[in-house]
């Protein structure tokens, strides 16, 4: 089923790049144990997180490398962002920032909090390197 997924975006991009376009895919988010952000939240009665709400970055690769897998072979026209270094600092990938603030709003969906201060910056960076824009 995947490969058919894969098979439509090459067949979008041939489109988008009969048009001068280009795709970006943006690479799968870590996806956590847990579901309540208010877990993971610092507080006075609660100081230490679950630790469901910490991922490591290397288990974060093993997530998702069959995807990985089935991207190298899509054609070179088509760009992979991937978040992973900005949102895993130190190899560590948290559903809170160092200010306490949600970059999650659940298991593996960005906060626009987290997509404002953490990955427009880093998105607009790559879109430059790759030529995009």
């Amino acid at each position: 089923m995947l490969s058919s997924h894969f098979k439509n975006i090459e067949s979008f991009s041939r489109k988008i790049k009969n048009k001068k376009g280009k795709v970006v895919l943006f690479a799968p988010l870590p996806i956590f144990k847990v579901e309540n952000i208010s877990l993971c939240k610092n507080n006075w009665f609660q100081p230490i997180p679950n630790k469901e709400c910490y991922i490591s970055k290397k288990e974060v690769l093993n997530q998702r490398s069959f995807i990985y897998k089935l991207l190298i072979n899509l054609p070179k026209e088509i760009s992979i962002y991937d978040p992973l270094e900005v949102l895993c600092p130190n190899g560590n990938c948290s559903m809170m920032d160092s200010g306490n603030c949600p970059l999650f709003i659940d298991d593996n969906h960005l906060t626009d909090f987290a997509n404002k201060e953490y990955i427009f910056k880093d998105f607009i960076s790559f879109m430059k390197k790759e030529k995009i824009i």
